[in-house]
């Protein structure tokens, strides 16, 4: 018989910030990400890219690709120098 490894009475914790500075907004679901918001469900952004054309042909991406890159403030695609 397998054990519950957890405590009982482990109060809950209620994290609002997500990756890349995203925060969570609890009425609306989504994740709010200064210029757009994020749907995890869809995993998703559900307005266009605020640069336009600039962000690529798929408007509603995070980056190019994202275990390279980063868009901190969801206007520009920064690729880190190595």
């Amino acid at each position: 018989m397998r054990e519950k490894w957890q405590l009982e009475d482990a109060p809950e914790i209620n994290q609002s910030l997500r990756f890349q500075g995203q925060y969570f907004d609890t009425e609306s679901g989504l994740h709010y990400n200064r210029y757009r918001y994020y749907s995890p469900e869809t995993a998703r952004f559900i307005t266009p890219d605020p640069i336009g054309p600039a962000g690529g042909l798929n408007q509603t991406r995070y980056v190019p690709n994202s275990t390279g890159w980063v868009d901190p403030l969801g206007l520009t695609s920064i690729s880190p120098a190595y």
